[in-house]
């Protein structure tokens, strides 16, 4: 974005310029691509052809790859649960069923099962030693509301345990 000064510049010597960064941010966008496959008929009649659709990381699935690569980075190095995930799809009016979330999650582990077990097979045959880090990480249960400890009068906030938690 070029600025010019309001006053007349006429006449003026340029010297330079000050430039100024500003981060600014453009929304993940959610949008559907549409195959629209051509259909043939045989001039013999003996049949028909159509083009072939390109294979998907879930097959018959409405889900993208980058669907789905967005939910596991969210859910997994983002910490963001999938009703949290559902809950903004739904603020752009995409309502995606619950179960289906959590079968997109359940097919992606599958699909990256060879990739688990061969990082297995290195790390428990080539590494010396493994380290890991087992923070817990809180989160906020769902279904339960804001707390109120009625001795002390204080708000309780309802942190949840994170095992079993998909």
């Amino acid at each position: 974005m070029i600025i010019e000064p309001e006053e007349d510049i006429e006449g003026l010597v340029y010297i330079g310029e000050e430039v100024t960064e500003v981060l600014a941010k453009i929304p993940s966008r959610n949008y559907v691509i549409r195959y629209r496959r051509k259909k043939y008929l045989k001039a013999d009649g003996t049949g028909m052809l159509i083009g072939k659709l390109p294979s998907r990381a879930i097959e018959k699935g409405m889900a993208h790859e980058s669907v789905l690569a967005d939910m596991l980075v969210s859910k997994y190095v983002d910490h963001l649960p999938l009703y949290r995930q559902r809950q903004i799809l739904q603020r752009e009016g995409i309502d995606i069923p619950s179960s289906t979330f959590s079968d997109w999650a359940q097919a992606c582990a599958r699909l990256l099962e060879p990739l688990y077990e061969a990082m297995k097979q290195v790390v428990t045959t080539q590494a010396q030693y493994l380290q890991v880090d087992e923070s817990p990480i809180q989160v906020i249960n769902p279904n339960h509301r804001l707390l109120t400890d009625r001795k002390k009068g204080k708000e309780v906030s309802p942190i949840a345990d994170t095992s079993g938690c998909i």
